[in-house]
């Protein structure tokens, strides 16, 4: 499988194909609980059901060449704050937004090889 991100979600006109992420790529569940402490001293978690539940996903990619960081960071600008679609390494459809404003590039060797890590968040479909 590829890592295929399509903007916009609704009728994707850009899309971007990148090879699999490295193993490991972090996933936080934002499932809207508010804690809240009663008069005993007891924690109450506080959940409605009309909440969303959001994940957030930190992507990390090695040894990209610079063409692919360009066209990576070309995409994430042009769809900034708004949504679009990621199908990942899983075959699992996602609809997202970038929630990290810079691309975090490491140059690996001279200019030929970069790693990249970004994050999103929104919800699987």
């Amino acid at each position: 499988m590829s890592f295929v991100m399509s903007y916009p979600y609704t009728s994707p006109t850009t899309s971007l194909t990148l090879r699999n992420p490295q193993f490991g790529d972090r996933l936080e569940i934002n499932q809207g609980v508010i804690h809240r402490e009663t008069r005993a001293g007891d924690a109450k978690p506080v959940h409605a059901s009309g909440w969303l539940e959001t994940v957030n996903r930190a992507y990390s990619f090695q040894a990209l060449t610079r063409t692919e960081v360009d066209a990576l960071r070309t995409f994430l600008q042009t769809s900034l704050s708004d949504e679009y679609r990621i199908v990942d390494h899983l075959g699992e459809t996602w609809k997202v937004i970038t929630a990290t404003e810079d691309l975090e590039i490491i140059t690996i060797r001279d200019t030929c090889s970069f790693d990249v890590e970004f994050q999103v968040i929104g919800e699987k479909v």
